[in-house]
């Protein structure tokens, strides 16, 4: 084989991953737990599964009684990633009710396949007394039954009295029971009547049963409630309307309770104890030892209950919007299980430096902060009101603005330890007006700027606000003045660090700017298409960053006139925050929203990547914050919490830059990432035989870099002169660079089996790993054989149209994997 003909590697290559010492981990600080949305106990002592919903859903089961928690795989084909409600069959198999779909799981929620019909509403009734059976509706009324498991259903067109609530009876086989509500329209007014209907042909027939609640039981239709059997055979069925029973398999009914207080019930059965049922009615959750005759209410949950259910031995377990709590069957205290159960969703997370760096979280459910670097939080709130929105102050690391929801302004000064009240009333006096997306600068009260909102549309669906001016204050947010900016629509407010007189608004393809305060106002026209959020250089009020929504970035050196794309091909497909290192602005940092992170040392010339991203992780877009006291120390919000990560502990050797040369005389191309070469060739007085750089480069490993999975060093060989050749030949395949030693000593001399290290790609299609881009490699197809190796597909595309032939990997012909 000749070095120049096409090629097929023969080694086999697995997926690229990070030298192990030489990329920082995010670190989970906590809080642990967050918003669980649902639970359900396994068919075996100690499995539970739980549920979350963040920026997507996510689902976590344990085998150890909640000790640990395991992260399974994501739900595929829930309908807006909202998982809201989870089942376990006595067989082990895991239900997930979506939006109009339920999914069914057979390995511990490893792999999902869709089990319903869609366009369903609620859990499926599933048969005890045969695991092939069950029953489902429709959100059009129509009920589905399958008798095999879920491969074939059967629709049962509604008739008149169809029920609205289904259960299978565990103690006589094939009998489906329903609850429907029936209207009695009386001459002065309408009543209705709540009852319980049997069918004994899976659904295709209904028969009245009884009256459950009778007209005078109830002021409104009670048919939308729970219906369930005990162990004991004992029928429940719970409603807004409230609690009633039956002993005789739904023949006669009356209502039960005593001690139950609220209009809202679930409740759910003992698995081990016939006279014990569990309910909750509203914030409370409630225990009955008698088959619900009388209740006492148990010790209040440590947060609002999502959802709940009894495990096989009588433990009670909540999703909260806390994490995971149990109380034990014997003990009447409940204890969290959170470990490894992360679902605090986060949507931003500050840091204030006095002493001692705080975090402080908002946009999220239940605000929290920590005044030890995150080993510790504690709730967050301001004179007794959830925290709706922080602003960093601009240029003062203790000084931070926020807003209530009650709508008051406050500001601290030092680092959050006290807050005091800038503006009782911060909107304006008409409830369609507010003052937003503030920037405090320096001491407060003082200089603020804000953006004058209004409400764009309103009614059912609430408050679409549009901006219509950039607003100034003196005193902190007391009183503001308009600016006659002429901004409208979705705007964000920006303002330099360097130079608080020098402001930007972004907009949809809108930039205005001011460079006096917000007295004087420009409209720009970008040169390319600027997204809405902007970061300006700390140290150079002229040098600003657009980041656009899919991981592009431009940078503008003459206050936003002009704009230039520094973007990272590998991350045009997330969204990623920009950040600037404020100890060494020519630092930049791009943190995708799956944990990825790209570092530039050169202001965003060029890009490596430091950390690969995560299949789990889910960071909150425009969350990631620098440290206020170690720039190396990063902070993001997340659907896990609140996640760190510290760059200094990136220990690996750096990479280095292949450069490439041409040789004009001989049409010939070469590269090298040898420093001395580098030297050489640049210093060369060869004339028009000497080499010069093309201006393309790509990023490497040094030679001699200890190699992880996928990564390889790349052999080099020198074509003899007396050859025809005078050219040299880079592979990174071992079994390529062992075939040329064999087959072409007389003609190629091998030079070095290791002349720098990068990754190779896929052999099936080419593909390199996320973080990296590919390599592509083309051969002059002449005599004195000649390779040129780029990372531009352009550039490959007229080298071919030159009459260069593509050698590689897949069908562009990917030869390696560049950082």
């Amino acid at each position: 084989m000749r070095p120049g003909l096409r090629f097929v590697f023969a080694m086999c290559c697995g997926a690229l991953s990070q030298l192990a010492t030489a990329a920082p981990a995010w670190e989970f600080l906590g809080p642990a737990g967050g918003t669980v949305t649902s639970i359900a106990a396994g068919a075996k002592l100690g499995t539970l599964y739980a549920g979350t919903v963040s920026t997507d859903t996510r689902t976590y089961s344990t085998v150890d009684d909640g000790v640990t928690w395991t992260e399974t795989p994501a739900v595929t084909g829930c309908n807006y990633h909202t998982l809201l409600e989870l089942k376990v069959r006595a067989d082990g198999d895991v239900f997930a009710r979506c939006y109009t779909r339920v999914l069914r799981s057979k390995d511990g929620m490893r792999t999902w396949t869709p089990f319903s019909p869609v366009g369903v509403d609620g859990a499926p009734a599933l048969d005890p007394t045969s695991l092939k059976r069950a029953v489902i509706r429709s959100n059009t009324g129509v009920i589905y039954f399958t008798d095999d498991d879920g491969i074939h259903w059967t629709a049962r067109p509604p008739e008149n009295g169809m029920p609205d609530v289904l259960a299978f009876d565990p103690y006589r086989s094939g009998r489906l029971v329903g609850v429907s509500g029936q209207v009695q329209y009386l001459p002065t007014s309408i009543e209705y009547m709540t009852a319980l209907y049997e069918s004994l042909d899976f659904g295709v027939t209904w028969h009245s049963v009884a009256s459950i609640i009778p007209p005078t039981a109830g002021g409104g239709n009670c048919a939308q409630g729970q219906l369930f059997f005990d162990t004991a055979g004992v029928l429940f069925y719970v409603s807004a309307c409230g609690f009633f029973k039956s002993s005789d398999a739904g023949s006669t009914w009356r209502q039960v309770g005593n001690g139950l207080t609220g209009p809202y019930y679930r409740a759910a059965a003992d698995p081990s104890n016939p006279s014990r049922l569990v309910a909750i009615v509203g914030p409370t959750i409630y225990e009955s030892r008698d088959a619900g005759e009388n209740w006492r209410a148990l010790p209040a949950p440590p947060a609002g209950i999502r959802a709940f259910d009894v495990a096989l031995n009588g433990d009670v377990w909540i999703a909260t919007e806390r994490g995971v709590f149990v109380m034990a069957a014997s003990r009447s205290a409940w204890v969290g299980r959170n470990t490894g159960l992360y679902s605090a969703i986060i949507g931003r997370v500050e840091t204030l430096l006095s002493g001692s760096q705080r975090l402080l979280t908002s946009g999220s459910q239940e605000n929290v902060a920590s005044i030890d670097d995150g080993a510790s939080w504690q709730p967050f709130r301001i004179d007794n009101q959830v925290v709706a929105e922080l602003f960093r102050n601009l240029t003062d690391p203790a000084s931070m603005s926020a807003y209530t929801i009650d709508s008051r302004l406050f500001s601290t000064s030092d680092a959050g330890a006290t807050w005091k009240l800038a503006a009782a009333a911060s909107s304006p006096a008409y409830f369609d007006q507010t003052y937003a997306a503030l920037v405090p600068v320096g001491t407060q009260p003082g200089l603020v700027y804000g953006l004058f909102q209004t409400c764009e549309s309103g009614g059912f669906t609430g408050c679409f606000w549009g901006a219509r001016d950039v607003v100034r204050s003196l005193d902190g947010g007391r009183t503001w003045t308009k600016t006659g900016s002429g901004v409208s629509g979705s705007v964000r407010i920006f303002a330099s660090p360097a130079d608080p007189q020098v402001l930007m608004v972004a907009g949809w393809q809108t930039l205005f700017r001011s460079r006096d305060g917000a007295t004087r106002w420009e409209k720009l026209v970008p040169n390319i298409t600027v997204g809405y959020r902007l970061q300006a250089d700390p140290l150079d009020p002229a040098r600003w960053y657009a980041i656009g929504d899919f991981g592009q970035v431009a940078v503008s050196s003459d206050y936003g006139t002009r704009w230039s794309s520094i973007s990272p091909n590998y991350m045009l497909t997330r969204s990623v925050d920009l950040l600037i290192d404020p100890t060494n602005t020519s630092r930049l940092i791009l943190v995708r929203t799956d944990g990825g992170i790209s570092v530039s040392i050169d202001r965003g010339a060029n890009w490596r990547t430091l950390v690969t991203p995560s299949p789990t992780l889910a960071i909150t877009p425009d969350s990631a914050r620098v440290s206020r006291s170690t720039a190396s120390a990063i902070y993001a919000g997340s659907g896990q919490g609140v996640l760190k990560l510290d760059l200094a502990t990136a220990t690996g050797p750096a990479p280095t830059r292949a450069i490439e040369y041409y040789r004009p005389q001989f049409d010939h191309y070469f590269i090298t990432a040898d420093p001395t070469e580098i030297a050489a060739l640049d210093s060369s007085s060869l004339g028009q035989l000497a080499f010069a750089r093309s201006g393309e480069s790509f990023e490497v490993l040094p030679a001699g870099t200890a190699l992880s999975e996928g990564m390889s060093p790349a052999c080099r060989f020198y074509g003899k002169p007396e050859k025809g050749l005078d050219s040299h030949f880079f592979s990174l395949s071992p079994t390529e660079c062992q075939q040329v030693k064999d087959r072409f000593a007389d003609s190629w001399v091998y030079e070095s089996p290791n002349v720098f290290v990068a990754g190779l790609p896929s052999p099936a299609d080419g593909a390199c790993p996320t973080g990296m881009v590919p390599v592509y490699r083309v051969f002059n197809n002449r005599r004195d054989a000649n390779h040129r190796y780029t990372t531009s597909i352009a550039v490959r595309d007229q080298m071919v149209a030159k009459g260069w032939t593509a050698e590689g990997y897949g069908p562009n012909g990917v030869a390696m994997c560049a950082r």
